[in-house]
């Protein structure tokens, strides 16, 4: 089997050379929106709570006094779109106005930041998008707030004219110590690389480079608390490596000469055995926390808001909110508050712009062999044994039937041909065949005479 690969289009693609194997994958987070979500030989470690991930936004939305909000979200955070739309229609304080966006890794970043809202919303899964989002933000000054779920260890720059633009980081609650177990010589490498493509890639548009020079990444303060994605990964290793001790165990350490090391036996490990093993695995992780890791497990939903400072230019973290509330503040940190007329609620009669139904490309003509039912298929269907004996006997009974009456059909038609034709023949017969005996009587008598004077 395999880790990975974390999202649903790249794992569509894998599956078509997996399957030839019948390989094993086990991803990090759960994919709802993956028709592979529900075969067998995918393995989920992690499940987000849409619910209080809603909550946290709207936490913070109303700590900045937003009543309306426009929406743009990666294809993968569709879900989690859905149930803050819907979260928004249960408070009537604040809705959705504006345009509801998708975005997508292909194509340039909509027009999301015009319009009368009091802000934008934009929910990114990947820092590539959240990159993108960025860049498209240069130089503009509309009130936004970024979530991006998938930090990991990377890193992009803030625009100068981001003041107004707070980041939802998910961090996990679990203490993994990634900082701390960095080689620090190849970290020191890694950020001197990242710092030199900023350069190339997003300081190009910028007038003074100097002061692009000057900008910092975000890097250094997002890793003062882990990403949950990076916990995802990690208990995704734990629970591979509990179902492989155990296996290993089974099939390596028993008899009378135990190998410590890799086996035949393990190498030949069938597929359903390794799932069950998978099934089975439970693991503890080694920090202070002792927590319990389990596939399909549910992640608490922490976040940290990051703003931009002014003065040093890097991100800096002013709040926390844990469950769907706000906790923590930073201290002398002050939150701008939108002021708004006496009057003014919060959309009036403006429509909420429901999210549009994902693009579906149209069908080819490729050869899909999925889509053609083999004998194990029919096996293990919906319907009991009898009622397969009595379908096929049913059909049998049918064929048998269609034949019987074709060939009732050729015998009749054949019969009544050759009746017309004597009919149409009979006198002629009966004239013609008197003659005919006569004459072969006379030769055969002449015929015999002959012999007969010849053996004389």
């Amino acid at each position: 089997g395999m880790l990975g690969p974390e999202d649903a289009e790249s794992l569509a693609k894998v599956k078509g050379v997996s399957r030839v194997f019948n390989a094993t994958h086990v991803l990090p987070n759960f994919l709802s929106s993956s028709k592979e979500a529900e075969e067998e030989n995918v393995f989920f470690v992690s499940m987000d709570r849409h619910k209080e991930q809603a909550q946290s936004i709207i936490a913070l939305l109303k700590q900045l006094n937003w009543l309306s909000f426009s929406l743009a979200f990666e294809e993968t955070m569709a879900e989690l779109a859905e149930v803050l739309i819907q979260t928004t229609k249960e408070d009537s304080t604040m809705c959705v106005k504006g345009s509801v966006s998708r975005l997508s890794a292909l194509a340039a970043v909509p027009n999301i930041f015009s319009g009368t809202q009091d802000g934008v919303v934009v929910l990114a899964d990947s820092h590539q998008m959240a990159a993108k989002v960025l860049q498209a933000y240069q130089a503009l000054t509309t009130p936004l707030i970024l979530l991006v779920r998938t930090v990991g260890l990377e890193a992009w720059q803030i625009p100068r004219s981001a003041s107004k633009m707070y980041l939802l980081q998910q961090v996990s609650t679990t203490t993994e110590e990634v900082p701390e177990t960095m080689n620090v010589t190849l970290k020191s490498e890694y950020e001197s690389q990242r710092q030199a493509e900023f350069q190339n890639i997003h300081c190009k548009d910028i007038a003074n480079a100097a002061d692009c020079a000057i900008e910092s990444s975000t890097q250094d303060n997002l890793l003062e608390n882990v990403d949950v994605s990076v916990t995802s990964m990690a208990n995704a290793v734990r629970l591979v490596a509990s179902a492989l001790r155990s296996v290993h165990r089974v099939r390596c350490m028993t008899g009378t000469t135990p190998t410590f090391g890799m086996c035949p036996k393990l190498m030949a490990l069938p597929a359903h055995e390794w799932r069950n093993a998978l099934r089975r695995a439970t693991a503890v992780t080694k920090n202070s926390d002792n927590l319990r890791v389990r596939f399909l497990m549910e992640l608490s939903t922490n976040f940290n808001v990051y703003s931009r400072d002014n003065n040093e230019g890097n991100l800096m973290k002013v709040a926390s909110i844990e469950d769907g509330n706000m906790k923590e503040v930073a201290k002398d940190y002050t939150f701008p508050v939108k002021q708004h007329a006496s009057n003014v609620t919060a959309c009036g009669a403006t429509p909420i712009i429901p999210i549009a139904p994902p693009h579906i490309p149209p069908p080819t003509t490729t050869f899909d062999e999925d889509k053609i039912a083999t004998l194990k298929d029919i096996y293990t269907s919906e319907y009991s044994f009898y009622e397969l004996v009595g379908m096929i006997c049913g059909v049998g009974f049918i064929m048998f039937g269609i034949m019987a009456l074709m060939i009732y059909l050729i015998y009749n038609s054949l019969v009544e041909k050759t009746e017309k034709e004597v009919e149409s023949g009979s006198v002629d017969t009966v004239r013609v065949s008197r003659p005919a005996r006569r004459n072969f009587r006379d030769t055969f008598r002449r015929n015999s005479s002959v012999r007969s004077s010849t053996h004389s």
